[in-house]
């Protein structure tokens, strides 16, 4: 959307929606997301923004969402307080103060935590959320012929986002299955797997858990030097060191590594295989 504050005479303002706004899925529980980015341009003269309201409409089913932690950045810089911003046609005030000049256009951008501030938990995967500059009501000032202006004329909304939930999927990899070895075996590749990553956002992976589940007389005790290896494409991202003594369950790697929005990993887990088998 888009809106033109002007008068009679003087200088002239339009608030528009930046064509960077965000649209699509943004993760549920985000911190600090930003959900909507405008773009303001004074005409003829300087124009001081003293406030500008934010609100919109969610699909939740509770009218009076109200987001965490909501705070305007203009030009990437926090201006006024962070505050509970409601997602209703009665918005909350931001104080900004802000002068902007003729040629020079500024963007400004709404952040907040997607959660909801009002404790009952509302926001939920798969609702939207469609933020709007709310219309104001003499709240910017011609700085050289002077006079207010309602900035902006009429509401302007961003983009609508949609509420996701960043998750991965795990599966066996399809072409290394069942396997037969002899007898010792060193550095055998006892499994294959391949992890998808969110297409929501880039994700943290800190640990890697193992268990063994035996068969017959072959237990844990006769495997030893177990370790993984973890690509990303051709690229090793982490080769754990290895466990020289195994367990039944919770044997565990550490990656620390952030698997990127939509990108894939092969994981590959190697040990070594005894020359007898316990009793």
């Amino acid at each position: 959307g888009t809106s033109i504050i002007s008068g009679s005479s003087g200088g002239s303002l339009t608030i528009e929606r930046d064509t960077t706004s965000p649209s699509g899925n943004v993760t549920l529980a985000g911190t600090d997301v930003n959900l909507g980015t405008f773009k303001l341009t004074a005409y003829g003269e300087p124009i001081k923004v003293e406030t500008l309201k934010i609100g919109g409409t969610a699909s939740s089913a509770d009218a009076t969402v109200q987001l965490r932690n909501g705070r305007l950045l203009i030009n990437g810089v926090q201006y006024g307080s962070s505050a509970s911003t409601l997602i209703n046609t009665t918005g909350t005030s931001f104080t900004t103060n802000y002068v902007v000049m003729p040629g020079t256009p500024v963007k400004v951008e709404f952040h907040a935590d997607l959660y909801d501030n009002d404790g009952t938990g509302t926001l939920v995967i798969t609702d939207s959320l469609l933020v709007k500059i709310l219309t104001g009501s003499s709240n910017a000032t011609r700085q050289d012929s002077l006079g207010s202006l309602n900035a902006p004329a009429a509401d302007v909304s961003a983009n609508t986002v949609t509420l996701r939930s960043a998750s991965m999927t795990l599966t066996k990899n399809g072409n290394y299955g069942n396997q037969s070895t002899s007898l010792p075996a060193t550095n055998y590749k006892i499994g294959s797997w391949s992890l998808a990553g969110s297409s929501i956002e880039d994700v943290l992976l800190t640990t890697l858990s193992f268990d063994i589940n035996a068969s017959g007389t072959f237990d844990q005790d006769d495997i030893t030097n177990l370790y993984v290896v973890v690509k990303n494409g051709s690229n090793t991202v982490y080769s754990g060191s290895p466990i020289a003594t195994v367990s039944a369950s919770d044997n565990n790697f550490s990656p620390s590594y952030t698997l990127p929005k939509s990108q894939n990993l092969s994981i590959e887990l190697f040990g070594n295989f005894g020359s007898t088998v316990s009793g």
